[in-house]
């Protein structure tokens, strides 16, 4: 087994040019242009370390944030590979047995998303450990979202190497690493994720439809699966308008039960003048009453100039 360290960076569009994933109508947050990461054994004791640039193609050009962050330039990924080969060179690193160990989620949330629109279907990402979470639980803090850096500071370890660098901040959480009782984390933070299950929400974001109407169809049939096992989410109550651009239905899993099905809409600001976008929040409750109350109570006192709640059927804009 060996443990992989696994940081990255990515470039982002500019707005109204986002690129959407495959007919998903999801945008692509951002497109991966370095991989660095830190192997640990079993003993979490370094193994060898790895760094790659990789060349985009969705997001050519350079966002200047990123570009300011990083200091990476479009000039020297123009001979790095692209994602696919990229990737498969840095599996083949990790090993057929490796776990990762990530700071925070967005790593794994922008990775899921570039396998996604790169359509590598071959390769499962499996068990992976937030790192920040340990950190959190094993040293008093305010907050659960720690930087790196305050991480290092905290514990501390000697910041000698420029951060926002894939494979120097890979190397700084592998020290933070071996500052905390690894065993002890993986439990706390397989605790802390059968807590979150008892109160499981999970948020889906489309873009880029014509009207309020075409929004809420596109949402209301895409993504109707449970957060947790991943099993089809059943419509059991169907969706009630609560205000003038939201919906609220219940859905049910066999082995998980209720979970309310929110869709909000609204203009686009990418696009403000003709186009919509949509965020489907699914939320699991205790009960089916629960579920109920929140569908059927009474209409929030929203009010919106010029824009009364229909009595029935769906404004198209």
């Amino acid at each position: 087994m060996n443990y992989i360290v696994l940081d990255m960076e990515w470039n982002q569009g500019y707005p109204g040019a986002g690129v959407f994933i495959g007919d998903s109508r999801k945008i692509l947050a951002g497109e991966i242009i370095q991989i660095g990461a830190v192997k640990l054994d079993e003993n979490f004791k370094l193994l060898d370390t790895y760094s790659k640039l990789i060349k985009p193609v969705f997001y050519r050009k350079m966002h200047f944030k990123v570009e300011q962050l990083t200091g990476i330039k479009r000039q020297s990924l123009s001979d790095a590979p692209a994602f696919a080969e990229g990737f498969s060179d840095f599996i083949r690193w990790c090993g057929k047995d490796h776990v990762f160990l990530i700071w925070g989620t967005d790593d794994i949330s922008i990775l899921k998303q570039n396998l996604d629109i790169n359509k590598i279907k071959d390769y499962t990402i499996g068990q992976w450990y937030n790192l920040q979470i340990i950190f959190t639980s094993q040293h008093e803090s305010p907050h659960d979202q720690v930087a790196l850096s305050t991480a290092c500071e905290a514990l501390g370890i000697e910041q000698d190497l420029p951060l926002h660098n894939a494979l120097n901040d890979a190397l700084y959480t592998a020290r933070v690493c071996e500052k905390l009782d690894m065993r002890k984390g993986f439990e706390e933070c397989l605790e802390k994720q059968r807590a979150l299950e008892l109160n499981c929400r999970r948020k889906y974001r489309y873009n880029d439809f014509r009207c309020i109407r075409d929004a809420f169809e596109f949402s209301s049939n895409n993504d109707n699966i449970c957060p947790i096992c991943s099993s089809p989410l059943v419509l059991k109550y169907d969706y009630q308008r609560k205000h003038y651009d939201q919906f609220v239905g219940i859905r049910h899993c066999e082995q998980h039960g209720y979970f309310v099905d929110r869709i909000d809409v609204a203009k686009s600001a990418d696009n403000p003048s003709v186009r919509f976008k949509s965020v489907k929040s699914v939320q699991r409750v205790k009960d089916y009453d629960t579920a109920l109350l929140q569908v059927t109570m009474k209409r929030y006192q929203r009010r919106r100039r010029n824009k009364p709640v229909p009595k029935d059927g769906i404004a198209d804009n």
